[in-house]
């Protein structure tokens, strides 16, 4: 069984050859012996102290030393076998870290061990993550990052579409909008640009009625894109036009940014590509 766990987060000036230096002592209690029939070279025992300089390393001892001895590195490789007396039990143990994370690998034909293992090196070197947004059942969709706006082509409604594409492309999705228009069929560009994007975000602002708030919406549902309503406090407008009770994100007229939480929190929740 191999099984990896990545982190993001530990703390600042974690002494990491002093907290490594413990898991032979570890496996020891567990039976286990450091395997020896490896070949030196083949111990995945290495240091980058910059990105010139690049040590490899015989022994974990040697490894800790150079850490020791160093006065910070780009990263660093320590992977360690073990076996117990009779050879039918063994256990590797590789950290790998880099300045952006570090991947905890266990490798064992115990199962029992390795979520042991995974709990003293969390704790041993004060491993965490962010927390993970919760997933509900149903909503895991791993759209594309593409969105396609729907709003007036008003003064406010184009203020609410570049506050809202900017904060979208910052996030790193592919936003199109539509052309002005008043009737109630959708031209033909309009069309292939929903049909591109997965996602259909309606921005509606005013108390006025627009054809659009019909027409767009009700095709980006026929086409299965998923749909989300920006709606302002002061609209009238109602999708259960639609045929659906579908949720809204309320906010104050002149504050699209209101929504900026509430919508990354919806895209996250079906699981967009990216975030």
């Amino acid at each position: 069984m191999w099984d990896t766990i990545t982190y993001h987060l530990w703390p600042r000036g974690t002494c990491f050859e002093e907290r490594l230096a413990l898991l032979p002592g570890f496996a020891e209690k567990r039976g286990l012996q450091p395997e020896k029939k490896k070949k030196v070279w083949d111990l995945m025992l290495t240091i980058q102290t910059d990105k010139f300089h690049r040590i490899k390393c015989g022994t974990a001892d040697e490894l800790f030393e150079v850490m020791r001895r160093c006065p910070a590195y780009d990263s660093f490789t320590c992977f360690l076998p073990f076996v117990n007396t009779k050879g039918d039990r063994t256990l590797n143990i590789g950290v790998t870290y880099s300045e952006r994370q570090v991947q905890v690998d266990v490798i064992s034909n115990d199962i029992d061990l390795v979520a042991s293992v995974h709990a003293f090196v969390k704790e041993s070197l004060g491993l965490g993550n962010p927390v993970v947004p919760p997933r509900n059942e149903g909503r895991a969709k791993y759209l594309q990052p593409t969105v396609f706006v729907g709003h007036c082509f008003d003064d406010i409604g184009d203020d609410y579409f570049d506050s809202l594409s900017q904060f979208l492309e910052l996030l790193g999705f592919d936003v199109k909008e539509g052309k002005s228009y008043a009737s109630e069929d959708i031209p033909d560009k309009v069309r292939e640009r929903i049909d591109a994007q997965d996602i259909f975000v309606g921005v509606v602002s005013g108390a006025e009625e627009h054809p659009w708030l019909v027409a767009e919406p009700s095709y980006a549902l026929g086409k299965g894109k998923h749909l989300i309503l920006l709606v302002e406090d002061e609209a009238t407008y109602s999708p259960t036009i639609l045929g659906e009770d579908l949720e809204q994100i309320r906010f104050p007229r002149g504050h699209i940014e209101k929504t900026f939480v509430t919508l990354l929190g919806e895209l996250r929740s079906v699981r967009v590509k990216g975030l």
